[in-house]
């Protein structure tokens, strides 16, 4: 009797713990809003060619009004609200698809951190322009790898978390309380097309790196430019102060690296299909000198990418850029 007594207390028990247990709070409803994004440039390029576009933040509800913020000046860099920026990705040949890389911008730190100020009503069916502060896919990715790539455009409000001086803005405003949310475009595609490669090869016996240590760019890889169409394309030596680059992503220009000088005379070199010209080592046709050096400024795995500019009459006429190589600096 005593055990069947205590076996219903334990039932009874039970059944009040799955009655009184708590229920979840229910998610915020998101914002009624879309972000539409529109090419208005060719969808084929040549690496590091224009992409422009349309983009706007658009209320979809037919009754409500959505306050949000209007972008300003930081919002590009993620510095202020709301943080508008480009991702992409490119297709590569096995069918698989990797991250694109963010451009180089450079720019001052000075920025508007009075973002509440910015804060609007928007209207059912009402359209928020999002230039000018953010900057075109072309500035914002570096689109000059060859290949398709996808590109979508990114409203984020984290409600003043990631302001870069003034940390959460204070209320009260219309936004005060609202909580994070982010809002992703419909993708739009773009094509970078090129009848040259540039490909660099890390060399088979790589020398220990050591940060402060010079050493030979010609030890660490090879570079060439490959003509891989069925016609004969010409190459000319470039107006920049050095035949080639290197460069990190996003950080640009990599320090420490003193490249080849091209011939004072530039020089045009026609290019069969299949055939190539050295950009570095004895006998490179574009340049004045056989090699150039490194001298690592910090230790760890570091990504580089050779980029070289060809010119034209004084101007920047085209951009090439290799397959990124990854090389190890020890302290």
């Amino acid at each position: 009797m005593l055990r069947n007594r205590m076996r219903a207390s334990i039932v009874g028990f039970g059944v009040f713990c799955l009655f009184t247990s708590p229920v979840a709070a229910a998610a915020p409803e998101p914002p009624p809003l879309a972000v539409e994004l529109v090419r208005t440039s060719p969808e084929v390029i040549e690496p590091g060619g224009d992409v422009t576009v349309t983009m706007h933040l658009v209320n979809r509800s037919a009754a409500k009004t959505v306050w949000v913020v209007r972008p300003g000046d930081g919002s590009e860099m993620g510095w202020r609200e709301p943080w508008v920026y480009f991702s992409g990705t490119r297709l590569l040949a096995d069918g698989s698809e990797e991250a694109s890389s963010a451009a180089s911008l450079a720019r001052c730190g000075l920025f508007d951190a009075n973002w509440p100020a910015s804060i609007v009503a928007l209207k059912p069916g009402e359209r928020m322009d999002l230039h000018p502060w953010i900057p075109e896919p072309s500035r914002g990715l570096a689109l000059d790898r060859r290949g398709a790539h996808t590109v979508r455009l990114h409203y984020a409000f984290r409600a003043g978390t990631g302001d870069r001086w003034a940390g959460g803005a204070a209320g009260p405003h219309a936004l005060f309380g609202t909580a994070p949310f982010e809002i992703i475009s419909n993708p739009i595609n773009v094509t970078v097309r090129s009848p040259l490669a540039l490909v660099a090869t890390p060399a088979k016996d790589l020398p220990t790196l050591h940060v402060g240590r010079p050493v030979a760019l010609s030890r660490l890889f090879t570079a060439a430019i490959v003509n891989d169409s069925d016609t004969p394309v010409s190459v000319t030596s470039p107006g920049t102060p050095t035949v080639f680059r290197l460069e990190t992503r996003p950080e640009g220009y990599l320090a420490g690296v003193e490249a080849p000088t091209p011939r004072a005379t530039p020089r045009t070199i026609a290019l069969k299909p299949v055939e190539r010209v050295e950009l570095l080592g004895r006998g490179a046709p574009l340049s004045t000198a056989a090699d150039g050096t490194w001298t690592p400024a910090k230790a760890g795995p570091i990504a580089i990418y050779v980029v070289f500019h060809e010119s034209e009459v004084g101007r920047l006429k085209g951009r090439l850029v290799s397959e990124p190589m990854l090389f190890d600096v020890q302290p």
